[in-house]
């Protein structure tokens, strides 16, 4: 047996314990001031884009470049459709993406003698996917195959669904006035109608979303607005063979809906990491004054200090991997959750919590030959840099409990270790003191920890307390445990130290002393 000295200091720096407006076009050649060229993964494919950010959303706009089949019909014995002359590729370049308004007569009785697919449901237009000879339709000379359907008799179809086109189209009358756009698939228009369906996300609602106030925005048909609020932003790297390029990964608040941003100047893309990252971070600390407005009685009287994103580093699949989670710290937790908890349901069972007074928080600055935490991450970082983590290390009734964390930048790790350090002080103060149930030389007894008055050995018996030995932390020389269930304490004036049996794992115990040892030289103004 080993008896160590409460230790503040070695190569692991170790503490105790997160609607629309028409706008004028952008030019592609000069893009507005304001906005910087940007490519967007859309269905496995990059798109070109022009990207701004304001305070609590990123706007895109997608530029002219490139990117199902429900069909509808209303005839019994269709005549042949005719592909010449009504395809895709014999429309000129001149019709690409203009809207144009095409009057079609034709008996009640008749249909148009077209067939469409597509539909707000396939993420798409309604789309003109066949055109049949010597039929209505056919006879305007002013269709073609991949006509997005717009509107009907003045109905707007832009967003309809496949079965509320077909219905508009089946009783629009002997007169339909049909406003159609070319949408070529694999063509610009096509390309740009899909991504703007496809990227970004709706927050749900919930107190937090009400709790920062997000302006509403009056945006033309080509923009698409992305809410910063609680999304999960990091940082890929793709090796082309020209250079590395940037892609920041942005994640909605359920981590269900993603989107990449791809730079090819990496300077360029770090500046956009750090400008989208600090209005991100702006974001969740206007929130936490709201959610402690709601929260108390959720978190048994906790007041919320810090939340925000990180990865834990996770065994899966026989594999290492890193799990986005979103982390919260009160004034006596640290609760980990698998995305953003947006009712007070899910903030009241988080995936995974600790109690602060019995956590360290271990962490060695970035590039430190010693960082043997970061380098368990290696192969998952960025090529040529070190992993920004931190661990923390939970005594529990079984022993030591381990969770290792990655964040994305240094202030991030800067601001996490500083606020679970500020919160286990914190937690001290509040707790008090702490009791439990042992042995002692054969005898059941409690072992007390009060913040003022140091140690007491008292007997286990309810009705009558007797004091077996009492000391004050002045006087503590060292600790030491067996890892089992035997804690040592040995103080100036005693000739052995006191062995105690705790029944369970000592850790709990031992990280408790040295998180009140630590915070009260906090409060006489020594660093711990």
């Amino acid at each position: 047996m080993t008896l160590s000295r409460p230790s503040t200091s070695g190569t692991l720096i170790m503490y105790n314990s997160i609607q629309r407006q028409k706008m004028p076009a952008l030019r592609r050649e000069e893009p507005a001031a304001n906005f910087n060229a940007v490519l967007v993964l859309v269905q496995q494919q990059w798109m070109k884009a022009l990207l701004s950010l304001e305070d609590d959303v990123l706007v895109l706009n997608f530029e002219d470049t490139y990117a199902f089949d429900d069909e509808y019909g209303d005839h019994g014995n269709r005549p042949r459709p005719n592909p010449e002359g009504f395809h895709p590729g014999a429309v000129g370049d001149s019709l690409t993406g203009q809207k144009r308004v095409v009057k079609i007569v034709k008996d009640a009785a008749d249909g148009l003698g077209i067939s469409i697919k597509g539909g707000r449901e396939n993420r798409m237009p309604v789309v003109i996917s066949k055109i049949f000879e010597d039929m209505a339709a056919y006879k305007t000379g002013q269709l073609h195959c991949g006509d997005a359907i717009l509107s009907c008799n003045g109905f707007d179809l832009s967003n309809a669904s496949h079965d509320d086109c077909v219905h508009a189209l089946k009783h629009a009358g002997s007169v339909v006035i049909l406003e159609v756009q070319f949408f070529q698939e694999s063509g610009p228009q096509y390309r740009k109608h899909f991504a703007l369906r496809e990227v970004g996300w709706e927050l749900p609602h919930g107190f937090l979303k009400d709790a920062v106030s997000c302006p509403a925005r009056n945006l033309s048909g080509d923009m698409k607005a992305i809410p910063l609020l609680l999304c999960y932003l990091s940082r890929l790297t793709e090796q082309s063979l020209d250079a590395d390029a940037t892609v920041l990964l942005l994640q909605s608040p359920n981590l269900r809906q993603t989107c990449q941003l791809k730079f090819s100047d990496p300077t360029n893309g770090t500046s956009w990491f750090n400008m989208i990252h600090s209005n991100i971070s702006s974001l969740n600390q206007k929130l936490l004054s709201q959610c402690n407005r709601v929260l108390p009685k959720v978190l048994g009287g906790s007041v919320l200090a810090t939340i925000g994103w990180m990865a834990e580093k996770v065994h899966m699949d026989g594999m290492t991997q890193l799990k986005p989670v979103f982390a919260a710290l009160t004034d006596k937790q640290f609760m980990v959750f698998d995305s953003v908890p947006w009712t007070k349901e899910e903030w009241a069972t988080p995936g995974f919590s600790c109690e602060l007074i019995a956590t360290r928080v271990l962490h060695s600055p970035t590039g430190s030959r010693n960082n043997t935490i970061s380098r368990t991450l290696k192969g998952d970082s960025h090529a040529g840099e070190t992993p920004i983590t931190f661990q923390l290390r939970i005594g529990t009734r079984h022993g030591i409990e381990y969770h290792v964390f990655k964040l994305e930048t240094c202030r991030d790790l800067s601001s996490w270790v500083k606020s679970v350090i500020q919160g286990t002080f914190r937690a001290v103060e509040l707790t008090e003191e702490v009791s439990w149930s042992c042995s002692w030389q054969g005898h059941d007894a409690k072992l007390t920890l009060h913040f003022e008055e140091g140690f007491a050995l008292m007997t286990g018996s309810s009705s009558r307390r007797d004091v077996f030995w009492q000391q004050p932390f002045e006087k503590l020389r060292s600790t030491a445990d067996d890892a089992k269930r035997l804690l040592y304490l040995e103080f100036v004036d005693s000739t052995e130290p006191y062995v105690i049996d705790l029944k369970m794992s000592p850790k709990p115990a031992v990280f408790v002393i040295h998180s009140f040892l630590a915070a009260k030289l906090q409060r006489q103004g020594l660093a711990p």
